[in-house]
């Protein structure tokens, strides 16, 4: 648990430097590799006892979804967030 949340970090500080770019999103296997990580990482999330808790009125049906987006714009993807409407 430590090491994903510590890369998610990383990838965030590294997708908000100036030097930014697709090479990162691609090193993560595109949006398909960041949607699977999400996808391992909410669940365990929720589950662990010292954070969960936090988790219980949030919508976590859209938190790994967002969380992809989120970190794929940050590491230099194509991902767009659309605009409610």
């Amino acid at each position: 648990m430590k090491c994903i949340f510590l890369s998610l970090l990383l990838a965030l500080h590294l997708g908000a430097s100036a030097q930014s770019s697709a090479a990162l999103c691609r090193a993560w296997g595109g949006k398909a590799g960041i949607q699977a990580v999400m996808d391992d990482f909410v669940p365990r999330l929720k589950a662990d006892t010292r954070i969960g808790s936090h988790l219980n009125t949030s919508n976590t049906r859209h938190l790994a979804p967002q969380l992809t987006l989120q970190l794929c714009q940050r590491a230099g993807g194509p991902c767009q967030k659309k605009d409610r409407t």
